[in-house]
């Protein structure tokens, strides 16, 4: 017969309530000692004071996820202590996408401008070898220029680009 087994009575649902309450209270202190375990065995590993082991956990953890792609960053974090996850939100975005084959590419262009003034121009030329220490101000800045301009470059094509999309986004007859 039904309510034999588990019968229905007065204060069973306060009881109900108190045993979630301490299943959460339980929960909570689990997931308290596994952190405190992680960033106590960050600590011990690199001999750093508590503080410094947890935010040496997070940037670690934080580099990693952006070495991963988007899924596999979610996949990772969520075999982390459950304290941890929330402090990792930011970093489930996978790889950071300012670092392109093109921006590698332009900053190598710079260098190369750099290496090829000096085999070529500098004294004593068809070596890499400076026999005047002016010419180090001179690389310093070609090199800084180049730079510049190249990152500058790579900011004016994103934003053309967004602005591309934006207006593709408006009027999508328009073909650009």
């Amino acid at each position: 017969p039904a309510g034999l087994l588990h019968p229905e009575g007065p204060g069973r649902p306060e009881r109900q309530a108190a045993g979630r309450a301490r299943a959460l209270m339980r929960a909570k202190a689990r997931a308290e000692a596994t952190y405190n375990k992680q960033v106590k065995a960050v600590a011990e590993a690199a001999k750093l004071d508590r503080e410094r082991a947890e935010r040496a956990l997070l940037v670690g953890i934080c580099m990693l996820c952006r070495r991963l792609s988007p899924q596999e960053a979610h996949q990772l974090v969520a075999q982390l202590p459950s304290m941890l996850q929330p402090k990792l939100e930011k970093c489930l975005d996978g790889p950071d996408r300012n670092v392109t084959a093109k921006a590698i590419e332009t900053e190598l262009a710079s260098v190369l401008g750099v290496a090829a003034f000096d085999f070529s121009f500098v004294p004593p030329q068809l070596t890499f070898a400076v026999a005047d220490t002016q010419y180090l101000f001179t690389f310093a800045v070609m090199l800084f220029t180049g730079l510049v301009i190249s990152t500058l470059t790579a900011r004016v094509r994103v934003q053309a680009e967004a602005a591309r999309e934006r207006l593709q986004a408006l009027n999508p007859e328009i073909r650009i």
